[in-house]
């Protein structure tokens, strides 16, 4: 008889029961997908990236468009230019839409509720939550929890930098002079 076949034997049980793999991670949808989830450094990484890409775009298109007082003063040319920002605005919109689908994805929550999004005042507030709320610590019906990439850390912390010095400058700069 042999060893494994003995009735007293004992098995050991997988390896990935005894450790834990260090390095193993569940994988993700790529960003293009509607499925997947967001942490709030994911959001908020994905958002100044796009941010970044969309200005940069808008200056080389300021820098690169020939502007004279001439055609300034023809309605084709500020049809076309006005016709051009807005499909920037479309493309830039499209992955801001689907990065808020998975942060509320992250919430356990569905993404139909980015429609609050297209809602004036009420964006502020979902805005606001999708920056702020928690997402889910463990799988849940979107997923696994997405892990945060160093370059995404880094990004979402220049993006808080940022937006604390925009909302400072605010406070102390355009709040005084309306209220004088």
């Amino acid at each position: 008889m042999t060893e494994s076949n003995h009735p007293n034997a004992v098995t050991s049980p997988p390896f990935s029961d005894v450790m834990p793999l260090k390095n193993h991670s569940t994988p993700q949808p790529p960003i293009w997908r509607l499925d997947g989830r967001f942490g709030r450094f994911n959001y908020l990484a994905w958002s100044i990236l796009f941010g970044l890409i969309y200005f940069v775009t808008v200056i080389l298109l300021a820098i690169l468009t020939p502007m004279s007082l001439e055609d300034l003063d023809t309605d084709a040319y500020l049809t076309n230019f006005f016709s051009f920002g807005n499909f920037l605005n479309l493309i830039w919109f499209i992955p801001f839409l689907l990065f808020s689908i998975k942060r509320f994805h992250d919430r356990n929550q569905s993404g139909w509720l980015c429609l609050l999004l297209l809602i004036p005042i009420v964006n502020i507030v979902a805005g606001l939550y999708l920056i702020f709320a928690p997402g889910d610590l463990h799988s849940n019906q979107y997923g696994h929890k997405r892990e945060t990439q160093t370059w995404e850390s880094i990004l979402a912390w220049i993006y808080i930098v940022l937006a604390s010095f925009i909302l400072l400058t605010f406070i102390f700069t355009v709040l005084p002079l309306l209220f004088s």
